[in-house]
């Protein structure tokens, strides 16, 4: 049983409809995992959410703890919501010693993989190109993994996901798992240290593990397999395979300190990726660009990737499964500050499937976020691409649950760009998370998207403050459950524009659909109508017999909305579980004072030039 241990804080107005209903908070959890009984295997923690939906609340503000506090504690994070505990050890302020250790830790990886010979590696890879990359495209092939690991793939056996996962079981999992944090926490204060006092000699050698690099000055191009690169600065290039169990290294470990740097691979699996193995990069100055494929930028595919980039303003331009992404395994990308371009595929900025956990954590800056522009969503929408990606996670309908995948961007005025699947949103026995806590941001999506739950799983989307835009042209999106889900979305605070075809806080086909804004005088337009009326703000439809809950709450501000059906300090239902309720409808005042515009026409070109250049800035609004 899960005890909400933080209160809710739109839990009053929230149990005022649901007792309007006859119900109450217990009600959200209703008996909807009797209907996968054909689910062999799915995260505790996703259950959770689906049962009590509000835990997501209390989830969210113990993630955000975590991941603030930096990358070691996000790993360690990941690592309690797939079950396991873990502590790492203090640190040893000795380069020697630091990787004297590394190489210890990086040979009890390859050992606990043991289980998984060189022709378990072959068969994994090349489910790899024909699970995720081998679909109906008008885009360039996206190339041939068994050519670039140079091998010849037995095309009659076919690995399934229940072999996959069978072969991930083999493994001691929890040690893996302390392994990786304990090797995340020797580089991360290895590289705080080295930043202060770069190393004051380089040298180079070969070990059974991969080569050694320390100490690069100037531009370096760096190839080959390593199991450790420590550069102190100069605009670098890194023309890398990430790690790859039996084909590269177990383990890569790249530390750059400075300069300008570019991370490429034109293929699977490239720097801070991880197949059967753990893929490591800490940057920590330059404006960097990350441009990689598939499998990489903090990615792990039953294995680990971690990219933490210190500063700059940076390009992360991946394929398929990048910029933190995880299945039976876990990705994370780990941006502290800068303005920054994400751009992927499919599956990526914080994707999970099947045993997984992906996340994106953006600190600071104004940056943009593009997923999408290769596969087409045929036949439903055949003209728009999928997106898969910004805090999606996906199972595999019947047998298997997903996992997590989370993207959390702390501050800036961020732009999310998508098409289906994304924002948010989650398809079967998956948790998917979208949290952005400032700046005036713009989500734009085509389908199924910004807090929406999709057949048996949980989509959530906080959006804390700012004068944001969100659009999706079809729902179900903007807090929306469909199948068995449960769909949220929260504005705390802001001028908001909202639309959609169909949204707003509806249970559609079973589910729970709720959406919250918590103050801002508001706009809100759909076009869906059911029995000649608008559907959503707040709505609900018959299935099966019986329908979920539909819930929309506006609390505060002036607002707008597409027909008379709604409006400030009103309350409207549909049936019994479908209902929207505005409250406290005063206008709500900025903050700040707008200043009176001069008279410009008794102003000379000098005068005129001096306040163009001081407008909008300080307290000139």
């Amino acid at each position: 049983m899960i005890l909400l241990l933080v209160l809710f804080p739109y839990q009053s107005s929230l149990s005022e409809v649901l007792n309007a209903m006859g119900t109450d908070i217990h009600g959200l959890g209703y008996e909807k995992l009797e209907w996968s009984l054909y689910t062999k295997d799915y995260l505790p923690i996703v259950r959770s959410f689906m049962e009590k939906p509000l835990y997501a609340y209390e989830w969210e503000q113990e993630k955000k703890r975590d991941l603030k506090k930096g990358v070691v504690t996000a790993y360690i994070s990941s690592a309690a919501d797939q079950g396991y505990k873990i502590r790492v050890p203090g640190e040893k302020p000795d380069l020697k010693k630091d990787i004297e250790e590394i190489r210890r830790i990086s040979a009890q990886i390859k050992e606990i993989y043991k289980p998984v010979d060189k022709k378990r590696v072959e068969r994994i890879l090349y489910t790899i190109q024909k699970k995720f990359t081998e679909e109906d495209t008008s885009q360039p092939s996206p190339g041939d993994i068994c050519k670039e690991f140079g091998f010849t793939p037995d095309t009659t056996i076919k690995t399934s996901t229940d072999t996959l996962l069978k072969w991930y079981r083999s493994l001691n999992i929890g040690k893996l798992y302390s392994l990786n944090a304990h090797l995340i926490s020797i580089v991360y204060n290895l590289s705080r240290r080295l930043l202060k006092n770069p190393p004051d000699t380089s040298f180079s050698l070969d070990t059974p593990l991969g080569r050694i690099s320390v100490g690069g000055h100037g531009n370096n191009v760096y190839e080959g397999n390593y199991l450790l690169i420590i550069d102190t600065d100069g605009d670098d290039i890194y023309r890398l395979k990430g790690a790859v169990l039996h084909k590269t290294t177990p383990v890569q470990i790249i530390i750059d300190l400075d300069g300008n740097d570019t991370y490429s691979d034109s293929g699977y699996v490239g720097p801070g990726g991880g197949v059967c193995g753990t893929g490591i990069v800490f940057d920590l100055g330059g404006n960097d660009n990350y441009f990689s494929h598939h499998i990489s930028i903090g990615a792990g595919f039953m294995g680990t990737g971690l990219v933490f980039d210190s500063t700059g303003n940076d390009n992360f331009r991946g394929g398929i499964m990048c910029c933190g992404a995880g299945f039976m395994g876990t990705g994370i990308l780990y941006d502290r500050s800068g303005s920054d371009i994400y751009s992927g595929f499919l599956f990526s900025e914080g994707f999970a499937g099947v045993y997984g956990e992906g996340v994106l954590y953006d600190g600071e800056g104004n940056d943009v976020y593009y997923a999408g522009g290769f596969y087409l969503h045929k036949p439903l929408l055949p003209e728009t691409y999928q997106s898969l990606s910004q805090g999606f996670s996906i199972g595999e309908r019947p047998d298997f649950g997903g996992g997590i995948g989370l993207l959390y961007d702390v501050s800036g005025n961020d732009s999310y760009y998508a098409g289906t699947y994304a924002q948010g949103t989650s398809y079967w026995f998956s948790a998917g998370f979208l949290f952005d806590d400032s700046g005036e941001d713009y989500y734009n999506a085509t389908e199924y998207a910004q807090g929406a739950g999709i057949h048996l799983s949980f989509g959530y989307l906080h959006d804390l403050a700012g004068n944001d835009h969100y659009f999706s042209r079809h729902g179900p999106s903007q807090g929306e459950g469909h199948d068995f889900a449960v769909g949220i979305l929260i504005d705390s605070g802001g001028y908001d524009w909202y639309t959609v075809s169909g949204g707003l806080g509806i249970g559609l086909t079973n589910s729970i659909g709720i959406f919250i804004d918590g103050e801002g005088n508001d706009v809100y337009n759909i076009t869906e109508k059911r029995d000649g009326t608008p559907f959503g703000i707040g709505d609900v439809n018959k299935a099966r017999g019986f329908t979920g809950i539909g819930i929309f709450l506006d609390l505060g501000g002036k607002d707008i909305y597409p027909s008379k059906r709604y409006g400030d300090d009103k309350t409207w239902a549909r049936s019994i579980y479908g209902m929207g309720m505005d409250r406290n409808s005063q206008e709500v005042v900025p903050e700040y004072e707008q200043l009176p515009v001069p008279e410009l026409s008794k102003m000379d070109i000098r005068e005129l030039f001096e306040l163009a250049s001081q407008w909008g800035v300080g307290e000139n609004k």
